[in-house]
C-alpha cells in the first residue's frame, strides 16, 4: 500500500467543518486509531470527543488507514453505526 499513500497535512484535520442542519439528530461515530507505533496528533481530539455524550466513540488497535488493515473492524463499526 506505501506507493499508493499520500501526505496528508495535519492542519488540514484541524480546520473546522461548519455543518448547517440536515444532521441534526443524526448519531455519531468517532473512531480512534491507537496504533502506537506512530503518534498522532488526533489524541486530543479523541479525548475531547470521548468525553462528548452525542459522540459514539469506539478505538480500533490499527493504523490510521483501517479501512485497508482491519476490514472486518470496520464493516462491524459500520453495522453497528446503521442500527
Amino acid at each position: 500500500m506505501g506507493k499508493y499513500a499520500l501526505g496528508q497535512s495535519v492542519p488540514r484535520s484541524e480546520d473546522p467543518r461548519l455543518l448547517r442542519g440536515g444532521g441534526d439528530g443524526l448519531a455519531r461515530t468517532y473512531i480512534f486509531c491507537t496504533d502506537a507505533s506512530r503518534p498522532t496528533p488526533l489524541i486530543m481530539q479523541a479525548k475531547t470527543i470521548r468525553s462528548d455524550d452525542s459522540w459514539i466513540y469506539r478505538k480500533l488497535d490499527t493504523t490510521h488507514d483501517k479501512m485497508v488493515t482491519e476490514p472486518g473492524a470496520v464493516a462491524d463499526l459500520l453495522r453497528e453505526a446503521a442500527v
